[in-house]
């Protein structure tokens, strides 16, 4: 099972340090806060690398001009941890973009960072970034903080937009045999007519068979 090393915030204002076990990164994150504590950093012993789990690449490939549902998932269920860990919204987004690996992901958190430091709410700073994010996750949002309960619909969203990802995912592989097959017969057929078919010209011209 991984194991984290980790530096946060206690309840007195001092810096902490120490190591959980744990199976996947947000379980880190949710140890840490039972803990009571305000996670500043994270990172993953052993490796070649050692790179923080915020680190790992992103990809934001889909539909254009707008961030993938993957990414969307990953950047919610990462705010509502840090949200639910009573972290401050404009703390919550610095700590993203500092330590989120991929660079077209830093700079959708720190765009959003900076709206929402000039004054902007967190749904209108999604609003502005682009690549963009869906507008039906936009207003889910604004309900949230309209209610005082972002951190949860956060948390609801993310899992929404996981289910999502899973289908979409699982339609795609379905797909794949059947497109496979396709372009399989379009071969075939083209062999035949530029490859086959005209070797066998002559031999129908010498029996004097029409082809």
């Amino acid at each position: 099972m991984p194991r984290y090393f980790y530096k946060a915030l206690g309840g007195d204002g001092s810096t902490i340090t120490g190591e959980v076990v744990a199976e996947t990164d947000l379980l880190v994150l949710e140890q840490i806060s039972r803990k009571g504590l305000v996670p500043l950093s994270v990172s993953k012993s052993g490796g070649e690398s050692g790179l923080r789990w915020w680190q790992r690449d992103i990809s934001l490939g889909g539909t254009p001009g707008r961030i993938s549902l993957a990414v969307q998932e990953q950047m919610l269920t990462t705010l509502s941890a840090l949200l639910e860990s009573r972290l401050p919204l404009t703390r919550a987004l610095a700590f993203c973009a500092e330590n989120v690996g991929n660079a077209q992901s830093v700079r959708a958190f720190s765009a959003i960072r900076d709206e929402v430091e000039n004054g902007s709410t967190l749904a209108d700073a999604m609003a502005a970034v682009r690549p963009g994010f869906m507008p039906d996750l936009l207003a889910i949002v604004r309900s949230g903080e309209a209610s005082n309960q972002l951190p949860v619909v956060l948390r609801r969203a993310s899992l929404a937009l996981g289910s999502q990802a899973r289908i979409r995912r699982e339609v795609t592989g379905a797909l794949v045999y059947p497109g496979l097959l396709l372009c399989l017969s379009i071969a075939i057929l083209l062999m035949i007519a530029l490859y086959l078919a005209p070797t066998l010209l002559p031999v129908f011209a010498a029996s004097s068979v029409q082809p």
